[in-house]
């Protein structure tokens, strides 16, 4: 009984491991965040009791993206939830689409070691889709602080902030 009270700190710290702030490089940052949200673009309807990455909560937001930018999307759910139509957002930030649809993705480093490049095709066309992810270190580990989009845009921007 002894060693299993010592024991329990030892696994909770190894299940803990895999964690958002064991992230130690912007490129696993934004695979996570890809890897988690990739429901959005694969199933029909969303999984029993999930929210779309724009929808979250802002407690699972910031495991994700920076507190400024958290803090910009829950203000656009505010928006959302007084009911006065579409208020910034009117696609999905991380498709960069209002109906994504995927294939191909791919995750890379750019030469710029804060801008993390995603990459996919539309399906049925020879499109190619580039997104840039730029992200900064907190306390927590590697966040989101922006979504480039093609042309220029930016999330930020979208949302009203800087």
């Amino acid at each position: 009984m002894e060693v299993a009270r010592h024991l329990l700190p030892v696994i909770v710290l190894i299940a803990g491991a895999g964690s958002a702030a064991a992230q130690t490089t912007p490129t696993e940052a934004v695979t996570r965040l890809y890897r988690d949200y990739a429901w959005e673009v694969v199933l029909a309807d969303p999984p029993a009791g999930a929210a779309g990455f724009a929808q979250s909560p802002r407690a699972t937001l910031v495991k994700y993206v920076d507190t400024s930018l958290a803090r910009l999307l829950v203000a656009d759910q505010t928006c959302l939830a007084r009911g006065e139509g579409i208020c910034n957002l009117d696609f999905a930030p991380l498709w960069g689409s209002q109906d994504p649809t995927v294939t191909a993705l791919s995750i890379a480093a750019t030469s710029d070691p804060t801008i993390i490049r995603v990459r996919y095709r539309i399906p049925g066309s020879e499109q190619e889709v580039t997104i840039d992810l730029q992200t900064v270190r907190t306390r927590e580990g590697w966040r989101v602080k922006d979504i480039i989009y093609e042309g220029g845009n930016t999330l930020r921007s979208t949302l009203g902030g800087e």
